[in-house]
């Protein structure tokens, strides 16, 4: 909802992946992009600081890349061997 709500994205995908020990998330749209730096500069940004905090706390990795008026790509990797979260069954 952020990629429509601020990047005024035409299109955006979603790519998920998964291994045994690994599951991916790549989310690309194609909307006005920003600076990557300047947003971690700034408050308005919270969510971008926010998602890294909780991929980390995963134990996984979180890369953003955009460029002004070229869209955004978001990756996340869990490696599910080091993630400090574990799924247990009831």
């Amino acid at each position: 909802s952020n990629a429509f709500r601020h990047a005024q994205a035409g299109t955006i995908r979603v790519e998920i992946s998964a291994s045994n020990t690994t599951t991916r998330v790549v989310i690309r749209d194609d909307g006005r992009g920003f600076d990557p730096q300047a947003a971690e500069d700034t408050a308005a940004h919270w969510g971008l600081t926010s998602l890294r905090e909780r991929v980390r706390a995963l134990g996984g990795t979180c890369n953003i890349e955009s460029t002004p008026d070229h869209g955004t790509r978001v990756a996340v990797e869990v490696n599910h061997r080091r993630s400090r979260y574990r799924e247990t069954s009831m």
